[in-house]
């Protein structure tokens, strides 16, 4: 994978944190969740980054639901509800909260507010849904 390559070469440049995500993402495809959150922990993802950020986050509370591990899950579902109560959280996501989000990785996320619940998607299937209560 290119990427790593990349990240070895240029491990604290400006793309690492994307290099990162994309690598994250190839794990979490290739059903290797340990692997997956590793990449997305070492980015130390804060949702008021960005859209990759906040997916970062989204794709760690999913290793935590594949590997079964309810500690790890509650914690990054608290930091996803922190995120979505903070006041510049939508400012900053306006254009996802009922849109799409393509990563270089060629994932579609879609983002569906809903009355209670804000529904993201990942290439038209289900992925994670986070309360807005």
């Amino acid at each position: 994978m290119d990427l790593r390559r990349q990240l070895r070469e240029h491990p604290d440049g400006p793309e690492a944190r994307h290099y990162l995500f994309s690598i994250g993402e190839y794990y979490f495809e290739q059903d290797m969740p340990t692997a997956a959150s590793d990449c997305f922990v070492r980015m130390e993802p804060e949702a008021s980054r960005g859209t990759e950020d906040l997916l970062a986050l989204v794709y760690l509370a999913r290793c935590a639901q594949v590997l079964k591990n309810q500690k790890m899950l509650s914690f990054f579902d608290a930091k996803l509800q922190d995120a979505l109560a903070s006041r510049g959280f939508f400012a900053l996501f306006n254009s996802a909260r009922s849109g799409t989000w393509r990563s270089t990785f060629g994932n579609r996320f879609d983002f569906k507010e809903e009355v209670d619940r804000l529904e993201i998607r990942l290439n038209e299937k289900p992925f994670y849904a986070i309360s807005l209560s």
